[in-house]
């Protein structure tokens, strides 16, 4: 299976909807969950995902020099946040799919990654613009 069709069979296992259109050397996914939570997903030609979204809150910005992450075991896989330029916080994960255990890996991160964004939305700390 693709990359690609892997991306989207997940994101329908998890009742996400999405856009997707071409970027650079890859796909650009703009997705929303049933309960409305947005997230952006790209997937590069090298197999590579980042999923992000901005947070709008900015006393947190003071927190961070740059960037703060977590990597999992696996080198492939990493959470975090970082600044932005324009003062938000995008809280984000990263993923690398190349066999069979990343893919089981993948769902999994993206079930906790979404569970993360509703937690910040339910506290009013996510940006207030909506995917159209």
């Amino acid at each position: 299976m693709s990359e690609e069709k892997f991306i989207e069979n997940s994101l329908s296992q998890l009742d996400v909807t999405y856009k997707k259109y071409p970027y650079r050397n890859g796909s650009i996914y703009f997705c929303s969950s049933h309960d409305n939570i947005t997230f952006d997903l790209l997937l590069s030609d090298k197999q590579a995902i980042k999923i992000w979204r901005y947070i709008c809150f900015d006393t947190i910005v003071y927190l961070f020099s740059d960037k703060v992450h977590y990597s999992f075991n696996n080198i492939d896989s990493e959470i975090g946040m970082e600044s932005t330029d324009e003062g938000d916080i995008s809280l984000y994960a990263k993923q690398t799919i190349n066999d069979d255990k990343s893919k089981k890996k993948f769902l999994k991160l993206m079930k906790v990654y979404i569970k993360a964004i509703r937690l910040f939305d339910e506290s009013n700390f996510l940006c207030s613009f909506r995917h159209s």
